[in-house]
């Protein structure tokens, strides 16, 4: 994944029931999730597999999306 370039935001997302209702913390989530997204075509190979995610697709884990935003690491991580 590259980290140039930019997305675009339309300004009507403001008046969305999920942004409005989102807390700080999830908002965060929201937009990383936007950033992590492709642009284009990604390839790659797992056990002997071809995938390809292709523009606006991508692929993560909790912890890994955790350690992008580690100002939010510890409200969520999994509870004990």
């Amino acid at each position: 994944m590259s980290s140039s370039g930019f997305i675009k935001l339309h300004r009507r997302l403001l008046d969305s029931i999920t942004w409005q209702q989102s807390a700080p913390p999830q908002k965060a989530v929201l937009i990383t999730v936007l950033l992590m997204a492709n642009h284009a075509p990604q390839a790659w190979r797992w056990q002997g597999q071809n995938f390809t995610a292709q523009p606006g697709q991508f692929i993560t884990s909790i912890p890994k999306l955790v350690k992008k935003m580690p100002v939010y690491q510890k409200r969520m991580s999994a509870p004990h």
